[in-house]
């Protein structure tokens, strides 16, 4: 099977391999062998902190704005046919929007069933994954399409 630009060999594999490698942590977990140290005592203080920006901010960037931004930089700068100039700017953009990610505030404080902040939390998470996809896809100057870049430059 040929592998793919986006880094991948298909669907199947995914499905087949996440379903096997969760039957094998499972039998870890489970197995009397399995030895699982204590986690440090400042395990939660990323998390709390995290949190506690959305609660003490009153003004800032607004999680859709910050998301509608992301979802066009990857659109834009990091589709399916990669060009090694989009990818270049692609990486600025998604700095300056994580630069922005720090800056988001939700005006709803409330704790219980917060769909507002779960969803800062998505899309600070979206922006680590993002950056990883960027960078990760402009160092990788190979791909099964590699030789149909030029050919496709103007679509």
């Amino acid at each position: 099977m040929a592998q793919t630009e986006l880094g991948t060999n298909s669907l199947l594999d995914l499905v087949v391999f996440g379903k096997a490698a969760g039957e094998e942590m499972i039998g870890e977990v489970k197995s009397d062998t399995a030895v699982f140290p204590d986690p440090p005592n400042d395990a939660a203080d990323l998390s709390r902190g995290r949190l506690g920006r959305l609660d003490v901010r009153t003004s800032g960037q607004r999680v859709v704005d910050v998301q509608k931004d992301l979802r066009r930089a990857m659109q834009n700068y990091c589709g399916v046919f990669r060009f090694p100039d989009d990818l270049d700017r692609g990486i600025q953009v998604i700095k300056e929007v994580a630069e922005r990610a720090k800056r988001i505030y939700i005006e709803d404080k409330s704790k219980i069933f917060n769909t507002a902040r779960i969803e800062a939390l998505e899309v600070e998470n979206l922006v680590e994954v993002a950056m990883a996809s960027m960078i990760s896809a402009h160092a990788r100057t190979v791909g099964i399409a590699g030789f149909l870049l030029e050919a496709n430059r103007h679509r």
